[in-house]
């Protein structure tokens, strides 16, 4: 697999909660930490951690996340890595 890219895939999951109460929630949260991120904020500090900022939808982030653990599953088992 030495043709193989390490990535971290991050998002938001689905919410558990109707979505105008999740948002009122969230938007309680910055607004008590203070002035709210913008985006370019929000790139350069995924930027500055090395991530690769990019757009798409809840359904493609979850089929990456189907693909990736796939493809890790391989290494992991290739490796007979076990938990610690």
């Amino acid at each position: 697999m030495a043709d193989e890219e390490l990535a971290r895939d991050a998002g938001p999951g689905p919410p558990r909660r109707p979505p105008g109460a999740l948002e009122a929630e969230v938007m309680g949260v910055l607004r008590a930490a203070g002035a709210p991120l913008s985006p370019g904020q929000v790139r350069e500090r995924l930027a500055a951690d090395g991530a690769e900022p990019v757009g798409g939808s809840p359904k493609e982030l979850a089929e990456l996340l189907r693909s990736d653990i796939v493809k890790w599953a391989k290494v992991v088992k290739a490796a007979k890595l076990q938990p610690q």
